[in-house]
């Protein structure tokens, strides 16, 4: 679903990591941000989750198929039944995805992504990483 309010899409909204019952490392998809200035990668999580924690493995590509690790993020524990981690594309290569590993057993949801363009935007991302903060490179 996109959704555009001039000539260019301002707002586009993927599936990253099909819903599901996952007890292995799940690698999304990659999410293009050539045109996007912020990716808010929306994890949910339903019911029927058994995980104590998740190992959340950022990475980059400059052609969605050969990737390099950005950032592995500190275990949040089991956390809420949607939980945004938001990123600042620049300085990233001009893919990234997410790698979701559940530890103490299966984590059931999945991942979205929602792209922003220049501008969309809210200026509070700029003092938010990982639930509080936006996540960089090197971050």
């Amino acid at each position: 679903m996109a959704i555009g309010t001039g000539p260019n899409e301002s707002l586009l909204i993927e599936t990253h990591v099909a819903s599901g019952s996952h007890s292995t490392p799940q690698q999304g998809t990659g999410t293009d941000t050539s045109k996007f200035d912020y990716v808010v990668y929306m994890i949910h999580t339903t019911a029927g989750s058994t995980f104590t924690g998740m190992t959340i493995k950022v990475q980059d590509s400059p052609d969605n198929s050969t990737w390099t690790l950005v950032q592995t993020l500190a275990d949040p524990g089991a956390f809420a039944a949607l939980t945004p981690l938001y990123i600042r594309v620049n300085g990233f290569q001009r893919y990234i995805k997410l790698v979701c590993t559940p530890t103490g057993g299966s984590w059931s949801g999945g991942v979205l992504s929602v792209l922003m363009a220049p501008g969309w935007a809210n200026s509070a991302f700029d003092s938010m990483t990982w639930f509080d903060e936006i996540l960089t490179p090197g971050g």
